[in-house]
């Protein structure tokens, strides 16, 4: 009687074995020549290898000893294979169309930079049906929503040399957060945005905002391609530990900051079907104990 193989383990062996595939040829390449220092310094570690969710596409970092790392993006089935150059930390959407990956400077500007000049890491897009990799600049995180079919990415601040509005006190305002259609490659910009979260199921994203004379200050959620809605406005308002539920509720712990940017005392609040509720005060924790106002 033959053996069944759970599909699972199987796609964890087509893994492993593409996995092989990808290192093993530039170690097969220096058989027979004797390994200099500079050989060793050369020889690459796979970080983080990942695979998509229907067992298509596997992505991982090759990462040298000293040197500039690459993304590699292999198919399972085939010999289909990219690489992106400089690319760290691949993720791969659910439905294995798209790879995004962080884009790194090269290890020469990095040490070359002057003090508080060095350069930023941005961001790289692959269509996995083309190869096609799209480049963007100066961005501090992303993330796909968990159909696949959006990409949300936040930029990182101005430099102060660029001219623009200078922040009042010690008070961090958020930088521009973009809602990208993956399909049409239409996006929406949000200003202000100090950190995002999206949601398990579906494709929502809840952000908070610290606009630089407070106007807009406050938590805001939306169904990706919908209408913003206000979960929680108040000038100064801090915001620290939001969770979605799997059902789309938000769960989130609501401050008030100093002009210094030190958060008060925390409240827990939730934001159900359009309502918000607050579930611990300030000072409705028991004896001894504090709502954090930090993530």
């Amino acid at each position: 009687m033959s053996a069944r193989i759970h599909p699972a383990t199987l796609v964890h062996r087509v893994s492993l074995l593409a996995l092989f595939a990808l290192l093993a040829a530039p170690a097969a390449a220096q058989q027979g020549k004797p390994l200099s220092f500079t050989d060793l310094m050369q020889v690459r570690k796979a970080v983080a290898p990942t695979i998509s969710a229907d067992g298509r596409w596997i992505a991982l970092t090759a990462q040298p000893d000293r040197g500039d790392p690459e993304v590699l993006v292999h198919a399972t089935r085939g010999a289909t294979r990219y690489t992106v150059p400089l690319g760290t930390n691949p993720v791969i959407s659910r439905d294995g169309g798209w790879v995004a990956l962080r884009l790194n400077p090269t290890l020469e500007a990095t040490e070359g930079a002057r003090s508080g000049q060095a350069p930023r890491r941005g961001m790289a897009l692959l269509a996995t049906a083309s190869g096609q990799v799209t480049e963007f600049p100066e961005v501090q995180g992303f993330a796909f929503s968990a159909d696949g079919t959006w990409l949300v990415y936040h930029r990182f601040e101005a430099r102060p040399d660029s001219g623009a509005p200078a922040a009042q006190g010690r008070r961090r305002p958020g930088t521009t957060l973009v809602l990208r259609e993956l399909a049409t490659g239409e996006e929406t910009e949000v200003a202000s945005v100090r950190a995002y979260v999206t949601s398990p199921e579906g494709r929502r994203v809840a952000y908070t905002v610290a606009s630089p004379d407070n106007g807009r200050d406050g938590l805001y959620a939306r169904e990706l391609g919908g209408v913003e809605q206000t979960v929680h406005a108040a000038p100064f308002g801090h915001y620290a530990q939001m969770t979605w539920s799997k059902t789309g509720d938000l769960a989130f712990v609501a401050a008030t900051e100093n002009a210094d940017g030190e958060a008060a005392k925390g409240a827990l609040v939730a934001w159900a079907a359009g309502d918000t509720r607050t579930l611990v005060a300030e000072d409705g924790a028991p004896g001894g104990w504090i709502v954090p106002t930090a993530n």
